[in-house]
């Protein structure tokens, strides 16, 4: 639906003044900053997977299956991570009790995007982070209308959730809520380490191949960004990245 790539795009167009801009000095501010780069870089990459789903050919198809999966790997990680440790952080002095509910709203609809993609790939065909197909599946045909179908059922919740989190993090208020500049380098250090976790070939090249031309999310080294990334970690997985956003 036409309706879906505009609700997209209006949404990344929103992560602007919150994502746009050099990288942050301040603590607070960074918080915020990377959480909005975050966002924004899940919704570019699931607009490109959208427009282009009707016009992939048979020959693409489990490679463009398989950059789908990895989003829904690298954002349910993302999501894990905010339900079992971020949020935490930040209580009780802000209260973060809203993001379980509003990951719900949507999550249904996702697990059956996965399930879908999933059920094209052939038998015991590597996906996500560490998925494995059964030996014995038989593969779905690949169908880019239903896969459409299937994001429009949860696009408009993701999109929805994804842009006003980022409201809570506004410097402003995690100051309001007394957040002391210790607490909130904590939150970074906790933060770190946790991306840390995830294999660079993956997940690092996909933020960075994915996010919007106009973010400097995320907020690594020059040699990362411009010789690394594209020239050693893409390589392993060069057969998605043919995929990713290629305007915004």
């Amino acid at each position: 639906m036409a309706d879906t790539s505009a609700a997209l795009r209006d949404a990344i167009e929103a992560f602007k003044p919150s994502a746009g801009g050099p990288v942050p000095n301040d603590p607070w501010t960074m918080q915020h900053w990377e959480m909005a780069g975050a966002h924004v870089t899940f919704l570019n990459a699931l607009l490109a997977i959208y427009e282009q789903a009707p016009a992939i050919p048979p020959q693409k198809q489990t490679n463009f299956a398989g950059f789908c999966l990895l989003w829904c790997a690298v954002l349910h990680s993302h999501h894990e991570f905010e339900e079992e440790a971020y949020f935490a952080m930040y209580e009780p002095k802000l209260d973060t009790r809203f993001v379980q509910e509003e990951h719900g709203a949507f999550q249904e609809g996702i697990t059956a995007f996965e399930s879908y993609l999933a059920s094209c790939l052939p038998a015991g065909h590597p996906y996500g982070l560490d998925k494995t197909t059964p030996a014995d599946q038989t593969p779905t045909p690949f169908d880019g209308a239903k896969l459409r179908e299937l994001i429009d059922s949860f696009a408009p919740p993701l999109s929805v959730h994804l842009v006003n989190e980022v409201t809570h993090l506004e410097p402003e208020k995690l100051k309001a809520a007394g957040l002391t500049e210790a607490e909130m380098k904590h939150i970074a250090e906790v933060t770190q380490a946790y991306v840390k976790k995830y294999p660079v070939t993956r997940f690092l090249t996909f933020a960075m191949l994915c996010k919007p031309k106009w973010t400097a999310f995320p907020p690594v080294p020059g040699l990362l960004k411009h010789v690394l990334v594209p020239y050693v970690f893409a390589i392993p997985y060069r057969r998605f990245w043919e995929f990713v956003p290629k305007s915004n």
